[in-house]
Order: structure tokens, then C-alpha cells, then sequence
């Protein structure tokens, strides 16, 4: 589970995607977003997902690590997709057993769903994997510039992102300290059931927030010492520029998800 956490942490690499400008892999991250919930078959999904490990692999995670990542979300879509199973109303797969309270359009519904946040959750962790989180808020912050005209305090709500993110490896980090203090809860955590692993962990709870918040109060009073805020212009060392990785990187992937769209729609169309 705390794998499962660091599933989106970022990895040095030399990739193009590493080399590729923020604000490019932020756009593309959207476009492959409204892909995924615009296809229609799963033949799409299944070659979106097989891309995506891919990509990752090259970007330096492995396909294990991608696969251990994608534990919660499987288990959390099998919940939500008995729903559409059962509730899905249309024809039932059998006319007696268990499977006549199966909807047939449901069971589809609930492929897709599986599908959609499998390929959602890992396609769009490469954003993560591929870019610090201090080159990211550079990059959200220029993106959502515009909106400054109508108050909007970008530089804060950039920050707020950035910060979100660097805090995810030190909760991981607070709880394997945890867990390496206490014996006997660690080996209630990696053995068990489901619901037995979920009890093992409310004796955590408490001392993990305790941890969080101490960390959050020291971050809190060191950027209140160096007088940080939002009133000038912030300077960047190494300021954002585009250059031939975004449009190669760009180019492939516009392209590939074109095909992708033809694809879907022959497919969908002789279905």
C-alpha cells in the first residue's frame, strides 16, 4: 500500500519525456484525459494502458512498479463496478443462476470503468514521474496566468499543488518510520485480509497526522523566515522554454491519439 502511494513519485531520467517543457506535458496529460473518457471500446483502452507502460518503462519505472501502483485502483473500481453490474438494467447474461441478476450492458459499463481508471491513473502519472514538482507549479502557474485578469491568485494556488505533491513522499516516509518502530503492527500491515490490514492501520492514524503536521508547521514557520509570498514576480533560475522535444514529443503523441480515435470509431462503428 505504501507503494501504492509513491506510484506518481518523481524519477530522474534523461527520457524525452523528461526533457520535454512542463506546460507541453501538462497539455498533452489533459488531452489524454478527455481521450480516455471519449473512446468507446475496449480494444482502445487495452492499447492506451499497453503505451502507457510502455512510456513508463522507458521513463525509468518498471512494469512492476507500475503494476503495484495500480492495486488500490483495481480494487477501488471492482467496488464501484458491481454496482453497474447488478443496477445496470438491459438483458441478463443467464436466464437462471447468479448470473440472471447480472445485467449484460452492465457487465460492459463495468469493463469500461475498470479500463478508464486503470488507463487514467497510470497515463497520467508519467506527469509526475517525468517532472519535479517545483518545474510543474512553474508550469501550472503559467498556464493558468490568464486568469489573474479576474483576481484569481495563481502563484498561491500553484504553490498549494506543488506543495501537495512534495508531501506524498513524506507521508510515505513517516508511515514505513512508523511501521519500522512497531513490530507487531508492521506484520499485522503485510499479512492478513483486506479488512484485517485496514484495522492494523487506525493505530497509525494518530501519530502519522501528529508527523505530517509537525512537518507542515516547520515548512510553515521556514517560509514565513525568508518573507515568502506572492506580492512580486517570482524570478526563476532556469526559465521555462519550448523547444524540438516538446514539438517531437507533441507530434507523436497528437498523432498517435488520432489514430487511437479512428480506430475507436471503426471498431465502435462495426460493433
Amino acid at each position: 500500500m505504501l507503494n501504492a502511494l509513491s506510484h506518481g513519485r518523481y524519477i530522474s531520467g534523461t527520457s524525452l519525456l523528461h526533457r520535454c517543457d512542463p506546460r507541453t506535458k501538462i497539455i498533452l496529460a489533459l488531452i489524454f484525459s478527455v481521450i480516455v473518457y471519449t473512446v468507446h471500446t475496449p480494444q482502445s483502452l487495452i492499447l492506451l494502458l499497453l503505451c502507457s507502460f510502455g512510456i513508463a518503462q522507458r521513463a525509468g519505472r518498471p512494469l512492476r512498479h507500475s503494476l503495484r501502483g495500480l492495486k488500490p485502483i483495481v480494487y477501488l473500481a471492482s467496488i464501484t463496478a458491481i454496482t453497474h453490474l447488478f443496477f445496470g438494467g438491459g438483458p441478463a447474461l443467464a436466464e437462471s443462476g447468479i448470473l440472471s441478476f447480472v445485467s449484460r450492458d452492465g457487465a460492459g459499463r463495468s469493463l469500461l470503468m475498470i479500463l478508464r481508471l486503470t488507463v487514467l491513473i497510470n497515463g497520467t502519472s508519467l506527469l509526475t514521474v517525468t517532472t519535479t514538482p517545483l518545474t510543474m507549479m512553474d508550469g501550472l502557474q503559467w498556464l493558468m496566468k490568464p486568469l489573474q485578469r479576474f483576481g484569481v491568485p495563481v502563484g498561491e494556488i500553484a504553490m498549494m499543488m506543488s506543495l501537495a505533491l512534495r508531501f506524498i513522499p513524506v507521508i510515505v516516509e513517516e508511515a514505513k518510520q512508523l511501521l519500522k518502530n512497531h513490530a507487531e503492527i508492521s506484520r499485522d500491515f503485510s499479512n492478513g485480509t483486506m479488512l484485517q490490514r485496514a484495522r492494523s492501520c487506525l493505530p497509525l492514524v494518530i501519530p502519522l497526522f501528529a508527523g505530517v503536521v509537525r512537518r507542515g508547521d516547520a515548512l510553515a514557520t521556514a517560509m514565513d523566515a525568508r518573507c515568502y509570498g506572492a506580492c512580486a514576480e517570482r524570478t526563476r533560475m532556469n526559465p521555462l522554454r519550448f523547444s524540438s522535444v516538446d514539438i517531437l514529443c507533441g507530434g507523436v503523441v497528437l498523432a498517435f491519439l488520432s489514430l487511437l480515435m479512428y480506430i475507436d470509431c471503426f471498431l465502435a462503428g462495426g460493433a
